[in-house]
């Protein structure tokens, strides 16, 4: 049986990401045929996202710097689940 304030807070947080998320998309990209050649394809997802600011704590000044941005992907609907190397 699911928690009844999870899934409260669940649909809450989808509620807010689809009304305030900006739209955008996320790349993939294919490398080519290693016997073919050709050109890496590139794929594009459309997405929910959720731009946010690091907190202070984790700001190390080498990997990630003050501007730096986290960025949260709704998984709503997301054809894909973003792996590294993803855009």
């Amino acid at each position: 049986m699911a928690n009844p304030i999870y899934a409260r807070l669940q649909a809450t947080a989808q509620r807010l990401i689809a009304k305030y998320g900006q739209v955008g998309t996320v790349k993939r990209m294919t490398p080519p045929d290693p016997v073919y050649g050709g050109e890496p394809v590139v794929t594009s997802y459309p997405a929910r996202l959720v731009p946010m600011a690091y907190e202070a704590r984790y700001i190390d000044g080498t990997v990630i710097q003050t501007g730096d941005m986290q960025i949260y992907i709704s998984a709503v609907g997301l054809a894909i689940e973003p792996t590294v190397g993803d855009v």
